[in-house]
């Protein structure tokens, strides 16, 4: 088998000997992207950040400084939205899955408002980006070395994970 790269012309690359097969479960790559974004997207939450890493709109002097705050951030009063922040179940087969992270359930009020708003807790941006390439091409790896690397099912919450 001959291969050369682009435009090459003088230095071909033969590959000789048995194949390479790789087997790639779509579900664990998924596995590491949810639990990627369920991390950082906690911590950017407990830390005033958006899904891109820069600042939320910040509080009021007032409502930051309130008694029993958890922290003087917009969407963190309490901690509950960012710990308990979770992942549905893994769809789907190992050519093609997915997952879908939440917030708890009695906080879509919330980020309903905060949406019109148009402030935004959960999403793509350049801090999750990071995260989730990072994880997923740490399981590639060790997919490639021949590890086996399988999903985990459940609905895991942020403050489950390790950090």
């Amino acid at each position: 088998m001959l291969f050369r790269g682009p435009g090459a012309t003088d230095s071909p690359v033969q590959l000789e000997g048995a194949p390479l097969i790789v087997n790639i479960d779509s579900r664990a790559l998924v596995h590491a992207a949810r639990n990627a974004a369920l991390r950082v997207t906690s911590d950017n939450i407990a830390e005033g950040k958006k899904p891109d890493g820069s600042a939320q709109k910040p509080l009021s002097k007032g409502v930051a400084a309130q008694p029993g705050r958890a922290g003087p951030v917009r969407g963190y009063k309490t901690g509950h939205m960012a710990d308990d922040l979770f992942s549905s179940p893994i769809k789907g087969t190992t050519a093609k899955a997915e997952a879908v992270i939440r917030v708890p359930t009695d906080r879509n009020v919330f980020i309903a408002q905060e949406a019109k708003r148009g402030i935004e807790y959960i999403g793509f941006g350049a801090a999750v980006d990071a995260a989730i390439v990072q994880a997923v091409d740490e399981y590639l790896s060790m997919m490639l070395d021949g590890l086996k690397v399988e999903a985990e099912q459940g609905e895991p919450r942020a403050k489950d994970l390790d950090k």
